[in-house]
């Protein structure tokens, strides 16, 4: 727990990494419940709708073409940035050599 918490760059007291700990063990658990399920023939479904005829899905979630639009000029995207350099997001780096 101490070396994901490190990863994260979290500081947790003893107290949270056992809590955290013990959720994370909740979750390892219910990832081992699902993986127990048999799926054998049970086709994947990617949008969670079920299986109904084109017209009716269309109606739950209705879904357009992607389309080109304008974008906002680079000044008014950067203006609420805490920190900018070169006209780019500037942020601290999280990959160490």
């Amino acid at each position: 727990m101490a070396r994901a918490a490190e990863t994260a760059r979290l500081k947790l007291t003893p107290e949270e990494e056992q809590e955290m700990a013990r959720r994370l063990e909740g979750m390892r658990a219910m990832l081992a419940a699902l993986e127990a399920v048999d799926t054998t023939g049970v086709e994947p479904q990617v949008d969670g709708l079920p299986d109904l005829p084109e017209g009716e899905a269309a109606s739950l979630a209705p879904r357009r073409e992607d389309e080109v639009g304008e974008s906002l000029p680079q000044e008014q995207v950067l203006a609420n940035a805490p920190s900018v350099q070169d006209g780019f997001f500037k942020v601290p780096r999280v990959v160490e050599e």
